[in-house]
């Protein structure tokens, strides 16, 4: 039940991030300390950004989920 806990706790901070990307992309890479790129870079920047700490949250949850953590 421990370990479960210890590895779900960075999915959730993972997961905060990834949906503040979605609906506030501006705000959440500036607390993250980068600047929003212009153009075809904000979707190349936004869609990586977004990918990694949403799959990454994922990956928490489902080791939780599948106890192999």
């Amino acid at each position: 039940m421990t370990c479960g806990l210890l590895a779900a706790l960075p999915g959730v901070p993972l997961l905060m991030v990834a949906i503040m990307l979605i609906f506030q992309p501006e705000q959440s890479l500036n607390i993250l300390g980068m600047p929003l790129m212009e153009g075809a870079g904000m979707s190349f920047q936004l869609g990586d950004l977004i990918s990694f700490f949403l799959c990454t949250a994922i990956m928490c949850f489902l080791c939780v989920w599948v106890k192999n953590a």
